[in-house]
């Protein structure tokens, strides 16, 4: 079990920490080196950033660790063409749009 609810990053006296309202839940470790205080920082907001987006969405960590967001993003990309091909650009679907809009966010195009 871990502790749930949204964490944050700070810095905190030799470590970039995440944590929550209980306190640290993770940390990395300042280096002392320029680059890899930058590291150490990137790391934290990677796992904050990865912890609230499972905890905003409910999925579990099994499910995070056995890969279900690459599978999403896969079904979504083979799924997207098949709808185009289908429906064409005849009608105006919100969702279809949606779906192109997330796509192109997970690949850094927005």
């Amino acid at each position: 079990m871990y502790e749930k609810g949204p964490v944050r990053v700070v810095e905190m006296f030799t470590a970039w920490c995440v944590r929550n309202t209980n306190g640290v839940v993770a940390q990395c470790p300042l280096t002392g080196l320029e680059s890899g205080n930058e590291v150490a920082a990137a790391n934290a907001r990677r796992i904050a950033a990865t912890w609230n987006a499972c905890e905003e969405a409910g999925l579990s960590t099994e499910a995070l660790e056995s890969g279900v967001v690459r599978e999403m993003v896969e079904a979504l990309e083979a799924l997207l063409p098949s709808i185009e091909d289908a429906v064409g650009e005849i009608y105006y679907w919100p969702e279809y749009e949606r779906a192109k809009a997330v796509l192109a966010k997970v690949r850094g195009e927005s």
